[in-house]
């Protein structure tokens, strides 16, 4: 039998030589999400995954986000990809006193879990994303510290005047409904479909402060599909001024408060003590 085995050996040793093939090479290490199950394999060269952490200031707090979460972040010198800049821009060192424009990150409200790229099954989430239900969030921050919104109660009161008097798109002159729901004022306008987008306008609700300003603004697609989405926008001031902008599937719109409350949770667990680079809020 021994004979027979080692006979195969040989055999396919020589096979491959024969045909310039190589024998199988040793697959690559995987890592596992702290998190679930995703498994991640690791490229070629695993200091691709060792990446700087994204660092700044941001409302006012220093922050700092591992660079596989973080989308696009940019800071206040950061040029937009069309300025005459952006060819020549090298960034400079940032540092927790680098003020800090906007990022985003993607995050599951229900489980807390936030996208981390290093631990992604990419195709699995974007199956998921396609399914009507889903919970993933995508979260979007712009720093409010220098903005008019940091003294202003009132500043998404423009956004819903705007629709009220037809200025974001004039075609689309929106009214409030004697509707509400899940908590929300119900606003609409008349269902008119768009002959260039082939689609009729959004709805748009609002829940205000005790004082009557608006809190949270959403406008969500009317459209038939699987994942209409909304927008959802609300000042967060806690301790720190930030804009916060949501995107998700209008399905799950029953669950705003949920929603606020996660994307809250989430984004101030990047808040660091600037002293020791610690995390400050992590549960």
């Amino acid at each position: 039998m021994k004979k027979h085995f080692h006979r195969s050996l040989l055999c396919l040793a020589a096979a491959l030589l024969l045909c310039g093939c190589k024998p199988p090479e040793k697959q690559p290490h995987a890592t596992q999400a702290a998190q679930g199950n995703q498994i991640k394999m690791y490229g070629d060269d695993p200091s691709d995954y060792n990446a700087p952490d994204v660092v700044g200031n941001m409302g006012g707090r220093p922050i700092r986000v591992p660079s596989y979460v973080a989308i696009f972040p940019s800071w206040e010198d950061t040029p937009t990809a069309f300025a005459p800049e952006w060819e020549t821009y090298k960034a400079p060192p940032r540092n927790y006193q680098s003020k800090m424009k906007d990022f985003s990150f993607e995050l599951n409200f229900e489980t807390g879990e936030i996208r981390d790229d290093r631990f992604t099954d990419s195709l699995a989430l974007d199956k998921q994303r396609k399914q009507s239900g889903h919970p993933w969030v995508s979260v979007g921050i712009t720093n409010g510290v220098d903005a008019s919104l940091k003294e202003r109660k009132d500043f998404l009161d423009g956004y819903l005047q705007d629709d009220l008097e037809g200025k974001s798109i004039p075609a689309n002159i929106y009214h409030k409904t004697d509707q509400t729901l899940y908590g929300l004022e119900v606003y609409a306008a008349p269902k008119i479909k768009d002959r260039w987008t082939n689609s009729y306008p959004d709805d748009v609700f609002a829940a205000r402060y005790p004082d009557g300003h608006v809190r949270t603004y959403i406008k969500c697609s009317t459209n038939k599909v699987p994942t209409p989405p909304c927008s959802h926008e609300f000042v967060l001031r806690d301790g720190i001024v930030v804009l916060m902008d949501l995107s998700y599937d209008r399905h799950r719109l029953a669950d705003w408060q949920k929603i606020e409350t996660a994307a809250k949770r989430a984004f101030l667990s990047f808040i660091v003590d600037p002293a020791t680079g610690r995390y400050i809020n992590k549960e």
